[in-house]
């Protein structure tokens, strides 16, 4: 019977639903699944035969007649020894056995790859046709989730004797309510970890996988805290569970029946009916109840099976809150909303409960964060109490509607004074510091408690509030046009700080026409408008608005700066501020001589609450001149004083900048420090949209892949992060700067096609957040990486040709901005073999690629790239004394962690060089060293680095006579080659 791949995927599928249904219902479902697959229908008619197994198996689907019975009779669990070889693993100590199955720890042994796996291994005793099926199935499942949330499956087959076998990643950690427990963890606390688990489930449904048998002993936490799911449906090998406190399980004989563990089955289950995503929300559910509650949900008058069946199937679940023993504090805790949210999920009617995984996890977001839950029904109680809290966290939320409104008041006090020291002056800015704190107020005591509709009241959004205030002051204020100006700026900030900026630059744009019809196109107040709005549009990318702003006051800048009036130095300043917001970006060479007049006016100016921005801002001119010196000085003024205010800023950007200039400088763990720290601030402000949260952690992480840590950077930008809610998660994923993220990321990790796909989507998104303009005639450096790693020269060139011109127009060519352009240049030449023109290249960007002051990863892209180069032109010796060199400073550094990736550059390097001199020892101990060292940082079965470096050992054993390990290095190099339909030719 000759099936073809497609028909295995799809006999796959309908295998998984025969498996599910009762004795009963198998004939019916084989003669329909017939006849809807007369293809397959020979092959659906086996599955019914337990004479034969199943031919969902695309590895065992060519063995012959005797080959199958072998490995349906199997060998038996106490074959197993310590120092044991199954397939390419020896077995080092075994971790856990139940009825159908063994699990060992074993070490990878065959030479290639160098680590430690879990080695499920199925027992082949009983009727084992059926248990190979889904052991096949498992593997093919899990080599298609990709979350860090879930542990990897690195390889399966089955030994020459016929045992089957499945590598999985080792997850050193204990369960989830054993660490729960042995942490002493509040509420909180467990919910936050139960949301993780939550994500990564979130992920497999995504993958149409359900995992049929949640329970504490599949979940892990690591020693870090991480949340780690195992075993979708390989835990029905295993089970390693404790029994529960109140009941003690029967022995099972029966396959079915072992594969269920019944205290966190849902009823569907137990009831033998098809089961979907809804049965892994019940048993989601019953693990939170033991995790609030301390034990499971049902009491039993007997401990047996049957008991147990009956309860899940008839018993209804008494609420946490009356069943938790310990401080009242604790059952006041769970009570209300808690028990509604646990008591949803067991729901005995699988429509009643959650419809996904991330509306379960949303729900505890909300309960952590005090916001009304949907688990609650509609009550005017619960809706008038939620209605309160809510409107006191809208007042003090992360825009600080409230505190941003005083602190208004407090800089325009203070400008006020500054600007001129008549008392009057200063008493009719006071009145209308007070006239603005008066109207923001109104707005919200008007919806708070003259709302006549309470349930309108609940809905309405901040942004909802600010709406209407934008909309009243319109109308109500238009005699009074300096109150109005200065209210549309207050609340145009607001927007700001919501990462709402349409609806900012929108309100800006109406204050410089108040203001124009007011008091004329040359007044400071109309003036005043035209700077406010260009720092605003330059600040959301909506460069051609704020051009045109800063056209109306640039001219009058001399003038402002010689004033002797406080006011018009304050305007001079925050022109000063859109200049430098629009050049850092479109003119960044000329962003250091406006910088400079910067700093000489801000000087005279008086220190405000705000004053913090104004030495970011020039942090961020020096820093992308790469004058660290400088940035570094700007930078600590600020750190300073957003600390002396407490961080209520409201911006997590500064962070993220200051991250930046200290990694550029070599300080790694600082530099960690203040990324987290800037996404953190975004986190909490740009929760809905990821305007701002996307740019920070697109940073984070391409920070964790310049210190050589990818995986880091590929689970950052794949769940937003441990804190993220499952709001923000969702729209990451929409967000254009993460998606490129990602494609950087996978690119250099050796997935360069699916990279690709990421940096695709990254372009489509970026043409709907930012408009067709802007993106217009865009390259990102990823599309030169990866062609440049396909070895597609051609092409790696047309990009950066592209990108050169982008980089000379807005003055780029030679900040940071242009660090992976030369980098990449240099790469292209040397593969291109053009030895005079990549040392003058190299020579050329030598100041951006190593500026001075900048750390150990700067310095070892260079003397790497300096290797190259002198190996191109002969130079062997010189090449070899270089990466020695640069090898040896990095061992002897603490920051060596961050530099995994360059020492195996420069270990290749080194290899490399040897090989050319002769020294076929010294090439082989380099090349083996560098190759052990790319498959502990990238993709171990895709990346083209690490084929290349196969090829090259392979070429030193075939000189050596060791012809077996050349020819599986070759076919190793050839197999990678194989994943990329568009690799061209390997690079040097």
């Amino acid at each position: 019977m000759k099936i073809s791949p497609d028909d295995i995927a799809v006999l796959a599928q309908l295998a998984d639903e025969y498996v599910d249904l009762t004795p009963a219902q198998q004939g019916l479902w084989l003669e329909d699944a017939a006849r809807k697959h007369p293809s397959l229908a020979d092959a659906l008619r086996a599955m019914g035969d337990h004479n034969a197994l199943p031919l969902s198996l695309p590895q065992l689907s060519g063995l012959p007649p005797d080959e199958h019975d072998r490995l349906a009779d199997g060998v038996d669990d106490d074959s197993f020894a310590v120092g044991d070889s199954v397939g390419p693993y020896r077995l080092v100590r075994k971790l856990g056995q139940g009825g159908m199955g063994v699990v060992w720890l074993a070490e990878q042994a065959d030479g290639h790859v160098e680590r430690t796996v879990a080695l499920k291994l199925p027992l082949q005793r009983m009727d084992q046709r059926g248990l190979l099926a889904r052991f096949q199935r498992e593997r093919n499942i899990l080599a298609a989730l990709d979350h860090p949330g879930i542990a990897k499956l690195f390889d399966a087959g089955v030994t020459a004797s016929g045992q089957p076998y499945m590598a999985m990643q080792y997850v050193s950690g204990v369960s989830l309510t054993q660490y729960c427990n042995q942490h002493r963890l509040d509420v909180p606390a467990r919910l936050k970890l139960f949301i993780e688990l939550l994500d990564a489930v979130q992920h497999a449904h995504s993958a149409l996988v359900i995992h049929r048998d949640l329970k504490p002993g599949n979940i892990l936490v690591t020693d870090a805290g991480r949340v780690v799911l195992l075993d979708f449906g390989v835990a029905k090998l295993l089970d390693t569970s404790p029994p529960a406190p109140e009941v003690a399980a029967e022995p099972l004989t029966e396959f079915a029946a072992t594969a269920l563990t019944v205290d966190y089955a849902s009823p569907e289950q137990v009831a033998g009916r098809l089961v979907g995503t809804s049965s892994d929300i019940y048993s989601l559910g019953v693990v939170l109840y033991e995790l609030l509650v301390g034990r499971r949900p049902y009491r039993l008058r007997r401990n047996s099976r049957s008991a147990m069946e009956d309860a899940v199937l008839e018993q209804e679940v008494q609420r946490p809150s009356a069943r938790v023993e310990g401080p009242k504090a604790l059952a006041r805790q769970l009570r209300g909303d808690l028990d509604a949210i646990v008591l949803k999920a067991l729901m005995k009617r699988p429509e009643s409960r959650y419809a996904t995984a991330r509306e379960f996890a949303s729900d505890l977001y909300h309960w952590l964060h005090k916001e009304p839950v949907s688990a609650q029904p509609d009550r005017m109680g619960y809706r008038f109490g939620r209605l309160l809290r809510r409107r006191w966290k809208l007042v003090a939320a992360s825009t600080a509607v409230a505190l941003l409104l005083v602190a208004t008041t407090i800089v325009a006090l203070l400008q006020a004074a500054e600007a001129n020291r008549s008392s009057q002056l200063a008493r009719d800015e006071a009145r209308k510091a007070q006239a603005v704190t008066a109207f923001m107020q109104d707005l919200f005591i008007r919806n708070s408690i003259h709302q006549s509709d309470p349930q309108a009241a609940r809905s309405r959004t901040a942004e909802q509030l600010l709406d209407e205030g934008a909309l009243r002051l319109q109308g109500e204020l238009r005699d009074a046009p300096e109150l109005q100006l200065k209210l549309m700026h207050v609340i145009a900030m607001i927007y700001l700080e919501m990462r709402l900026p349409h609806r900012s630059v929108d309100l800006a744009e109406k204050s410089v026409a108040v203001a124009r019809a007011s008091y004329g196109d040359q007044d400071p107040r109309t003036l005043q408008a035209w700077a406010d709005l260009a720092v605003i549009a330059f600040s959301v990318n909506e460069h051609p608005v704020g051009a045109k702003a800063l056209r109306h006051v640039e001219s009058a800048l001399t003038a402002l700066v010689a004033s002797k009036d406080a006011g018009h130095r304050l305007l001079a300043a925050r022109v000063f501020d859109a200049m430098l917001s629009r050049d850092v970006f479109n003119d960044v060479g000329k962003s250091i001589d406006v910088a400079k007049q910067a700093e000489q006016l801000f000087a005279t100016l008086p220190a405000t609450e705000y004053h913090w921005n104004r030495h970011h801002i020039l942090g961020v001119a020096y820093l992308k001149n790469q004058r660290f010196k400088e940035a570094q000085a700007h930078y600590a003024e600020c750190m300073a004083q957003l600390e002396r205010i407490g961080g209520k800023g409201g911006d997590g950007t500064p962070y993220s900048w200051y991250g930046m200039l200290q990694a550029m400088q070599g300080n790694y763990a600082a530099a960690q420090t203040h990324f987290r720290q800037g996404y953190s601030v975004e986190r909490r402000s740009d929760a809905r949209n990821a305007l701002v949260s996307g740019w920070a952690i697109a940073h984070y992480a391409r920070y964790f892949l310049e210190t050589s840590r990818p995986t880091e950077a590929l689970a950052l930008v794949q769940t937003g992060g441990e804190e993220a809610g499952p709001i923000l998660r969702e729209v990451l994923g929409k967000a254009f700067r993460v998606q490129l993220a990602k494609g950087s990321v996978r690119i250099r990790m050796g997935q360069v096609e699916q990279g690709l796909a990421h940096v695709d989507e990254a372009y489509a998104l970026a043409l709907a957040e930012i408009g067709e303009a802007q993106v217009h005639g865009w390259v990102p450096i990823e599309r030169a990486e990866a062609a440049l790693a396909l070895g597609r020269l051609e092409e790696a060139q047309a990009f950066l040709d592209t990108i050169q011109v982008e980089l000379h127009g807005n003055g780029a060519e030679f900040s940071t901005d242009a660090r992976s352009y030369w980098r990449n240049r240099v790469e292209l030449l040397l593969a291109q073999g053009r030895a005079l023109e990549a040392r003058a290249t190299l020579e050329q960007s030598r100041s951006t690629l190593q500026p001075e002051g900048a750390g150990l990863v700067q310095q070892a892209t260079v003397q790497w790239l300096e290797a190259g180069v002198d190996q191109l032109e002969g130079r062997y010796e010189d090449a070899k004394t270089r990466a020695v060199r640069m090898l040896a400073r990095i061992a002897a550094s603490p920051d060596r962690i961050y530099l995994r990736e360059w020492e195996a550059r420069l270990t290749d390097a080194l290899g490399t060089a040897n090989a050319a001199l002769g020294d076929l020892d010294g090439a082989q101990l380099a090349l083996e060293s560098a190759l052990s060292q790319y498959e502990a940082i990238f993709d171990g079965q895709t990346s083209l680095v690490l084929g290349r470096v196969a090829f090259s050992l392979a070429g030193v054993h075939q000189q050596s006579g060791r012809h077996a390990a050349a020819a599986l290095l070759r076919a190793r190099a050839l197999q990678i080659q194989r994943q990329h339909p568009l690799f061209q030719a390997w690079m040097r």
